[in-house]
């Protein structure tokens, strides 16, 4: 059972999820002013600072907060995200001074930052699922974005700071929601405490509302590739082929064959096979049409190291050398949790309120 946690942070959703919801008045012309970037640099430490509190009971180990660049995907297919536009009323220049300023901070209690060039944040919460691997550490990736729930493991849990909610594997669900028999006191291992302190953590977090998801990980990535990502302008696999077509599909594809790790690593072997249950709908494309799709499909959506170009790979393990110090440091819980101490050494430095000496509209200062 896990006796402390790593959180992996998808870092430029989380400085973007800030932004949106700072009041910078009718301005036009965001973070182009010291005032701007006080209100945004305070707001991400806050956010940042709720988040330490709210899995203090946990024992947070190391916090590894990804940034990212220009994707290999986009190099290798124009379309991807061609759908999206950079806001224009955004000083980006303002919007990377404080990205930089906060990492640089965060830095100072132990949090490891993870940047790579042509390297989505995404692949970077890929890499780090597979690094932070303990049998006793659980890795919970902090994020919104749903396609990382392929990453949920027996250690790994994808948490959406947007909706609260979590999703992870059956198996894991077990193991966090299975209290450890204390017979006497003199059974109380630490292990055996702290496995139940996750078990009342976690079964607290899912009894909200169901506040939970089960993810079956072959079948979930099963459905990406034939569905696509509209979010990141990746189409499905033929035209007017949605939700419930590919719950028909995979459905048909189950009777046929069982969907495993195995089967979802080596689907191209398995191309023209899903090809021929797709055109059973009979779609406008034809069988080669569908057949290029499912490969461009899995090589966009699926994050592993068989669809990730090699040298992005390779370039991920020599960064890593640059972080071995920091993976043998814990992070300072008590710091991060306080977003003045995030911010004391910084020109932006939130101001502790001071104690009033009244009591009901008396000042008791003399007392």
């Amino acid at each position: 059972m896990f006796n402390s946690v790593n959180l992996i942070v998808d870092g430029a959703f989380f400085f973007k999820r800030s932004l949106a919801v700072c009041d910078f008045g009718n301005s036009s012309n965001i973070l182009s002013t010291e005032k701007h970037k006080k209100i945004f640099t305070q707001r991400i430490a806050t956010d940042f600072a709720n988040q330490m509190k709210k899995f203090e009971d946990l024992n947070v180990r190391r916090v590894v907060f990804t940034n990212e660049f220009q994707s290999w995907r986009k190099q290798e297919f124009p379309e991807y995200k061609s759908n999206r536009k950079r806001d224009t009323e955004i000083d980006w220049d303002g919007y990377n001074e404080v990205a930089s300023l906060l990492l640089g901070e965060l830095k100072k209690y132990n949090v490891i930052e993870s940047t790579q060039t042509d390297c989505e944040g995404d692949d970077l919460i890929y890499y780090w699922s597979k690094v932070l691997k303990k049998k006793d550490e659980l890795n919970i990736i902090v994020a919104s974005d749903n396609d990382l729930k392929q990453l949920v493991s027996r250690n790994t849990i994808h948490h959406n700071i947007i909706t609260n909610k979590y999703a992870l594997t059956k198996e894991l669900y077990e193991d966090l929601t299975t209290e450890t028999k204390v017979n006497t006191i003199y059974d109380m291992s630490s292990a055996s405490v702290n496995a139940n302190t996750f078990v009342k953590f976690f079964k607290d977090q899912f009894d909200r509302d169901s506040n939970y998801s089960i993810i079956d990980v072959p079948e979930f990535v099963l459905e990406k590739v034939l569905l696509g990502d509209s979010g990141d302008g990746i189409s499905s696999v033929a035209t007017r082929y949605g939700q419930k077509t590919v719950e028909k599909t995979i459905g048909e594809i189950k009777i046929l064959t069982d969907i495993t790790t195995d089967f979802v690593n080596n689907i191209e072997d398995h191309v023209e096979f899903l090809a021929e249950n797709v055109m059973k709908l009979k779609p406008k494309e034809n069988m080669t049409e569908v057949e290029a799709k499912i490969k461009r499909n899995y090589k966009l959506v699926y994050l592993n190291y068989r669809t990730i170009p090699e040298s992005i790979t390779k370039a991920f393990k020599s960064n890593l050398n640059d972080t071995k110090d920091l993976l043998h440091k814990k992070v300072k819980n008590r710091e991060l949790s306080d977003e003045r101490i995030i911010l004391q050494d910084t020109k932006y430095s939130i101001e502790t309120p001071k104690e009033s000496n009244e009591f009901f509209g008396v000042d008791t200062s003399a007392l």
